[in-house]
């Protein structure tokens, strides 16, 4: 039997433990210091032997943020809201999607946005 290469066993250790909820006790003192479409950067400093250290940390996901009706970055949601006048929207997502109240009308999706 061939032995694991110890590298990407590592890599993925590390990756795992750093993409965590920022609620998890992992992430205490971080802050997301940068947003991207597919990433976010994780970011805390601290005072070791008098001097400043920073840690940081890359979290990679597809589709990790959006960006809102203001141009900002904002975190994704998978969430489906009913609209008030009918049918349902996808909006807090890269890609948006609008639903009609009647899905056996022959269009299922009324319109796709994409950012």
């Amino acid at each position: 039997m061939k032995p694991i290469p110890a590298f990407p066993v590592r890599a993925f250790l590390l990756a795992t433990a750093f993409t965590l909820h920022p609620s998890s006790a992992q992430t205490v003192g971080y802050a997301v210091t940068e947003h991207g479409s597919d990433y976010n950067v994780w970011q805390k400093t601290v005072v070791e032997h008098g001097t400043n250290r920073v840690h940081r940390v890359v979290a990679l996901a597809t589709g990790m943020n959006y960006r809102n009706s203001y141009g900002q970055w904002t975190e994704s949601q998978e969430q489906i809201t009913v609209l008030p006048s009918g049918g349902a929207a996808a909006t807090q997502g890269r890609h948006q999607v609008y639903f009609p109240a009647d899905i056996y009308n022959g269009n299922l999706c009324k319109s796709i946005l994409n950012n």
